[in-house]
């Protein structure tokens, strides 16, 4: 099998870890409920996300949805997207450049992907612009929901490149 045949099986291997403990959605819920102790329920500045100022914090942007953004079909559909479309870069392989790139990305009202940005891994290799490219290219999704209202919502999602 080659090097980046199998380093693409382990990326989804990876993906599927990840996306059980995902760390950073608990980030944002703790940082939503620091924000509801002040009666802010729904909100919170990009300093309280733990994301040093990075996000967008305009108003009527919920961190701690009734119900959160999915990917239509649901986490079997996203896994199956992200296997058949995460492309190991050539670059990377080439280099043995490995390593977990974070991505957090808005989910509009209307279920539309929006300012993703890396927030953390390998600056080389590639990793990072196939990680946007992946998130950016995933189609509209289910958007959150306050109320029965869908409201704009962000989402992270670490991708694991490796290779054996």
């Amino acid at each position: 099998m080659n090097k980046a045949i199998f380093g693409a099986a382990l990326v989804i291997l990876g993906i599927f870890v990840l996306i059980i403990l995902n760390p950073v959605d608990r980030v944002f819920s703790s940082a939503a409920a620091k924000a509801s102790k002040r009666g802010d329920p729904k909100s919170l500045s990009s300093s309280e996300a733990g994301n040093g100022g990075n996000l967008d914090t305009a108003p009527g942007i919920a961190y701690d949805p009734e119900i959160e953004a999915r990917y239509p079909g649901g986490a079997p559909a996203w896994l199956n997207y992200l296997r058949k479309n995460v492309q190991y870069p050539d670059a990377a392989a080439n280099n043995n450049i490995e390593g977990t790139v974070l991505v957090s990305f808005a989910i509009d009202k209307d279920g539309n992907v929006s300012n993703a940005m890396v927030l953390r891994g390998p600056e080389s290799g590639g990793l990072r612009e196939e990680a946007l490219r992946v998130i950016g290219n995933s189609g509209r999704w289910k958007p959150a929901t306050m109320g029965r209202h869908p409201v704009k919502s962000y989402k992270a999602q670490p991708i694991v490149f490796h290779l054996k």
